[in-house]
């Protein structure tokens, strides 16, 4: 494995965090490790680097994870889970339950699929145009109701959709508590408005969902 070189260091500043940015794209919060997966020239595999006073960990978080458990208050995961199939997505959420000290907090965002098959039954066209207004328009070239929708649950590199009801039945299953659907904004995590996107269409499709361990 990659951390029996030069685990001591990298384990010991990781350990530092206790507030975790997973899956984070290019997303970076400050004070938060942020762990994502990065072009190599950019950040070497298993490194940590500042980048715009950012921590960020170049990590493929599915695998073993070089943290102690019961270690962590917040987790943060804002549309990450839905890029991983129904099984990794499990895998990660009990990877998470063990990272947490009791009473910590985790926030998922995801596309919320309840939200999606509601608009799409109803025939809310404006939901479908708002949403194809707000993503880069390059390539992209769904049209009909069904097709942006498709788009959605196939595209992007998605592999499950979640919603709330199966959301809150795997991690009560983990054993997490007081599982709420929540609101954009709206959170236990302090400084939930300067972490969490505002983009329209993220706002648009969004399913906000906390648990406490």
């Amino acid at each position: 494995m990659f951390f029996r070189k030069k685990q001591n260091k990298i384990i010991s500043e990781i350990n530092k965090f206790d507030k975790l940015n997973i899956g984070c794209g290019f997303y970076f919060i400050k004070g938060w490790l942020n762990i994502g997966i990065f072009p190599k020239k950019e950040i070497p595999y298993g490194a940590i680097r500042k980048i715009n006073g950012a921590s960020v960990f170049h990590f493929d978080i599915t695998n073993e994870f070089p943290m102690k458990d019961s270690n962590v208050r917040y987790i943060y995961a804002s549309h990450f889970i839905e890029h991983l199939s129904f099984k990794d997505g499990i895998k990660l959420l009990e990877k998470c339950y063990c990272l947490m000290e009791n009473d910590a907090v985790m926030r998922l965002t995801f596309p919320d699929l309840e939200l999606w098959v509601k608009n799409y039954y109803e025939n809310n066209i404006s939901f479908f145009e708002k949403y194809k207004s707000s993503i880069e328009k390059e390539n992209f070239q769904a049209q009909t109701k069904g097709e942006i929708f498709m788009s959605q649950v196939h595209g992007w590199g998605h592999k499950w959709n979640w919603d709330f009801e199966s959301m809150k039945h795997i991690l009560g299953k983990i054993g997490f508590r007081n599982i709420e659907k929540k609101e954009a904004f709206d959170s236990k995590i302090l400084n939930i408005k300067e972490i969490e996107p505002s983009e329209k269409g993220r706002l648009l499709e969004t399913a906000y969902v906390e648990a406490i361990k």
